[in-house]
């Protein structure tokens, strides 16, 4: 059994993107495992999607901590694959190669467009050090997109926690990225990093960092602009149409 989670905290049209992105996961992904919504608030029902509400602490500030606090209240290892997809994200193509990418050390993930991990969101938790040695060589991952065997991704998880905690109060752009990042920049989540994989269509209309088939198309800032969630379900409904 495999299982894919999405995080759904604040604003309800955090729920309603969640809704639309995990219907897009099953009608267009082709995803056949067990689909939660992680959130504060239960949604609409939707055929082989289930609700789960956690009134987590630091979730409830800030609803990206449950991205990688989902090990806190679900058995990872239980399952053969786990995926985790931002809310915001709609699928529109097959997942079934990325599915079978995943191996016994490491967690597929994608880029963030062209950013390298000194720059963007990628780069605050890093040292000066990290910054020096990888900054301007090594792709920045985007935090909207991992993909692992259950016991990897439990493992991977938590060591994103932990820098997570470990990072409080550091000033600077981005929450969950960067701390994703310098846990990958120190060794602590290995990963399979599919370049291309993930299509912004504000930030890159031309697709100049993802490929024409992009798989997943990123609706970055639902939560502070109505019409990309209302741009990500017209996509969705168009999608299901040509399905």
């Amino acid at each position: 059994m495999d299982l894919a989670y999405f995080v759904a905290y604040g604003k309800r049209r955090f729920r309603w993107a969640a809704a639309v992105a995990a219907r897009s996961l099953i009608e267009c992904g082709g995803f056949q495992g067990e689909v939660v919504i992680l959130s504060s608030g239960h949604g609409r029902s939707i055929p082989g999607v289930s609700w789960k509400v956690v009134m987590d602490r630091q979730a409830k500030f800030q609803g990206k901590w449950m991205k990688h606090g989902v090990q806190e209240v679900m058995d990872l290892p239980y399952y053969d694959r786990v995926l985790m997809l931002d809310a915001d994200i709609l699928v529109r193509g097959r997942i079934d190669d990325l599915l079978a990418r995943c191996d016994d050390g490491r967690v597929v993930c994608t880029n963030d467009m062209g950013n390298l991990v000194g720059q963007g969101s990628c780069s605050k938790c890093l040292t000066p050090e990290e910054l020096a040695k990888y900054g301007t060589t090594m792709r920045g991952v985007n935090s909207g997109f991992l993909l692992g065997k259950g016991q990897v991704m439990d493992r991977a998880l938590r060591a994103w926690r932990s820098v997570q905690e470990e990072s409080v109060g550091i000033p600077g752009e981005g929450f969950d990225q960067p701390a994703l990042n310098a846990a990958i920049v120190r060794g602590l989540i290995r990963v399979d990093l599919v370049p291309g994989l993930m299509w912004f269509p504000r930030r890159d209309p031309d697709f100049r960092w993802a490929k024409q088939d992009a798989p997943f198309v990123h609706f970055h800032g639902v939560g502070r602009h109505l019409n990309r969630y209302l741009r990500m379900r017209k996509m969705w409904k168009k999608n299901r149409g040509s399905g």
